[in-house]
Formats: C-alpha cells, structure tokens, sequence
C-alpha cells in the first residue's frame, strides 16, 4: 500500500505570500493557481484583476496584445466580466482602460470597480450624460480623457471643480484647446491636488498661465513633437521653468500598461528629466524629452 501524502506543513502566512509572489510574477498563471485549492483562489483572484482592460469591438486601439504576460478582456469575453461578483471587483481593479464600450457596459465597470484610482477612457460612442455622475463617486487619482467630449458635453459644461476632480494627482487631457477657451482651461487651478497635467494641445501663454496659478504643480507635460505657431519669446520664458517638458509618446498605451504594472511611465521619466535639469545634469533650457520606447511593454 502507497503511504498518503504528507499534510503540507507550511504556515498558512507563508504558503499565502508564496502564492501571491508566484501570482505577480506571472499574471497569466493565476487561473492555474486558481485551481490549487479554494483557499488559493482566495489569495490569487483579485490580482488577475489589479489592471483591467477592456477594449470595444471596433473603433478601439489594437496594440494591447503588447502587454505581454499580462491578461486583458475585450468585449467578446466581457460576459466573464460580468460574471465576476462585484465584491472582487471592487477589491481588485485600481486601474482601468476602457476603450469603445456601449454606454451600459462603461456604467457597469465603472459602478462595481468602486476602487479604481488610475483611468484611462477613449469614448468613441455618443456622449453619455451619466458618465459624470458615476465618475463623481470615484476617488480617482489619475485620469486621462477627453475632458470636453467624453466626460462633460462640450468645453463651455467642463467644470474642474466637480466632485471628479477632488482626488486628481495626475491628469492628462486629449483635448483640442481653442484659444477663445483660454479661461476655461485656466479652471485647471481650481483641481485642490493636482501636481501632474499632460496635455496634448498646448498654447505657450497657457502653459505659463498654469505654472504660475497651479499652486502644487510639479510637471507640466506637452504630450507632442512641436508647438503652433508662438511667439519665440514667450517660448523662451516657457523653457526657464524647469517644470515643462516636451515629449512625443507615441506609445501612448502601452506608456499606460507600463505605469500601471511597474510605476515606470511617461510621468515618472518626466519627473527624473526635471531633476536633471535642476541638478545641471543636463541643460536647464533643454524641455525636450527624448521618448524612450525601449523602457515599454513589448
């Protein structure tokens, strides 16, 4: 007769962070891991969702496959989606990526993800009146939209004081920033905590305008290669302020995926640019961040 098995002598705190070390270092391997035992399940479950993404059926950026070793749901599998109980939901998913969903869907991840912090939002529907008041009830820290279009109905509603923006850290606005709209994007300085903003129309007295009336404001980022047509001087003042960057990131999703799985993105590389400036590591005029598409997600 074949002795049984030994009873596995491990403390339960150690096989747990055995577990979620394995879990992290391979996200695709937790539905494996899942089915060790149900005490497993208990500890790997909620990492599978730490980053959602859910990408819409057409309209949509492709490219996400390049998050490699890391799983992500599109809206033929959204159905597992919701079959997850919300409570798991909610535990887990801190950032989120939604791109091209039916208004209801949005709604849906938005309402059971009750603890994401970190939202990316490309909207290619109609504009949906309800979407404010579900992102009002968010505590979001970092945020990258379309403000006028996909989140307010039109540039004269955006409204920087809304409950939306109470937890703001990071922003960054897809919007095209007319000139006759000037004051309404000075509102910017109403946001209590923002101290990183990334925009990707920028007109140079703007730029200056937000440096000097964004009392916490420690980056300001120009998400393109070249400026419209500005007065040389005023550029030159823009350069001084060892708080501006220019870069071109083209990657800009998987820039994403990056900081949300390792914390290295645009922002971060932005932050250590600056301090070379201040340091005199490099030039205190040079603004121009070179994009580094080596440091992302392949």
């Amino acid at each position: 007769m074949t002795p049984p098995s030994p009873t596995p002598i491990l403390p339960p705190e150690l096989e747990k962070e055995i577990f979620q070390i394995a879990a992290s270092s391979g996200p695709l391997s937790i539905p494996r891991l899942m089915l060790v035992a149900w005490r497993v399940k208990t500890w790997v479950e909620p990492m599978l969702y730490r980053v959602l993404v859910i990408l819409g059926g057409t309209g949509g950026p492709r490219g996400l496959n390049g998050m490699r070793g890391y799983p992500f749901e599109d809206d033929e599998e959204f159905s597992r989606i919701q079959s997850i109980p919300t409570s798991i939901l909610t535990e887990s998913v801190r950032h989120l990526f939604l791109s091209g969903m039916p208004d209801p869907v949005t709604e849906f991840i938005l309402s059971a993800s009750s603890g994401v912090e970190d939202f990316f939002y490309l909207n290619f529907q109609q504009h949906n009146p309800s979407i404010l008041d579900v992102l009002g009830r968010l505590s979001l820290k970092r945020l990258y939209c379309g403000i006028s279009t996909d989140i307010f109905e039109s540039v004269a509603q955006v409204d920087f004081s809304h409950a939306l923006f109470s937890h703001i850290t990071h922003l960054e606005l897809f919007d095209q920033l007319d000139v006759d709209d000037t004051d309404i994007w000075s509102n910017l300085a109403l946001i209590p905590h923002l101290t990183h903003l990334a925009l990707n129309c920028l007109s140079v007295s703007l730029a200056l305008t937000l440096l000097e009336t964004c009392n916490l404001l420690r980056v300001l980022v120009f998400m393109r290669s070249s400026f419209d047509d500005d007065d040389e001087s005023e550029l030159g003042k823009l350069a001084r302020d060892s708080r501006f960057v220019q870069t071109d990131c083209a990657e800009f999703i998987k820039d994403w995926q990056m900081g949300a799985l390792t914390g290295i993105d645009y922002w971060s590389r932005a932050e250590d640019f600056i301090m070379k400036r201040m340091s005199g590591e490099v030039d205190r005029f040079q603004y121009v961040m070179k994009y580094d598409e080596s440091t992302t997600l392949r």
